[in-house]
């Protein structure tokens, strides 16, 4: 019995261990991706997770009452975002929709061994800023949001990234203006004046005399 309890308490101890050693050694990993770092698929857990808690953890510091509207980078599959909808939905979080202002988009996410940052754009005071939520889980446990560090860093404001939004319709080619521009063209558009060569100059007419008998005058009746 003695030798199965230290076998226990030493894997007790390895577990413990080998997630404070990822921490010290391993690199970051980000999505959307970074040159130079290691990436990850957005789709696999814990991410979807991780997204969720953080969009949620934000909200209640910085929402001040506001429905829950969420944002996820760029490339990120149909699937993940209806994951992410379900874990947000005790929230009453619902995807951005272009038009939509107040609105917590993630921007970038990163894991190092068992700890993780998630970067959230959040509209403050009519200006849209950064702020980052750090998280963290213990061995076998998910990850939980710790705090809420603000930059008070303006940003460009977010755009709706969630590709089941409908597809706009191709832009309409313009009406026709109904002005003739062929070279046959006598007349210039109204408006506009007429070139020399486009105008016909008429010579005046002449008027000759008769060359036939004038009538005469009509005389009244003679004066008494």
């Amino acid at each position: 019995m003695g030798f199965i309890k230290a076998m226990r308490l030493l894997a007790a101890g390895l577990a413990l261990t080998v997630p404070l050693l990822s921490i010290g050694c391993a690199n970051w990993s980000t999505f959307p991706p970074v040159e130079g770092r290691d990436s990850f698929s957005p789709g696999l857990a814990p991410a979807p997770d991780v997204m969720a808690k953080a969009i949620a953890y934000a909200h209640q510091r910085t929402g001040r009452g506001e429905p829950l509207v969420f944002n996820l980078p760029l490339d990120v599959s149909p699937g993940t975002w209806a994951t992410v909808e379900i874990k947000l939905r005790a929230e009453g979080g619902v995807p951005m929709k272009p038009g939509d202002r107040m609105v917590w988009s993630i921007e970038q996410v990163r894991f190092r061994g068992n700890v993780a940052e998630v970067d959230v754009v959040h509209l403050e005071q009519g200006v849209y800023q950064l702020a980052t939520v750090h998280l963290s889980c213990r061995p076998f446990e998910p990850f939980r949001a710790d705090y809420l560090q603000r930059w008070l860093v303006p940003v460009e404001p977010p755009v709706a990234n969630d590709p089941r939004l409908p597809k706009l319709p191709p832009t309409e080619a313009e009406p026709a203006t109904g002005v003739d521009a062929s070279p046959e063209a006598d007349l210039a558009a109204p408006g506009e004046t007429a070139s020399p060569e486009s105008v016909e100059v008429e010579s005046p007419e002449t008027t000759e005399p008769s060359s036939g008998p004038t009538a005469a005058p009509t005389l009244g009746p003679p004066a008494r």
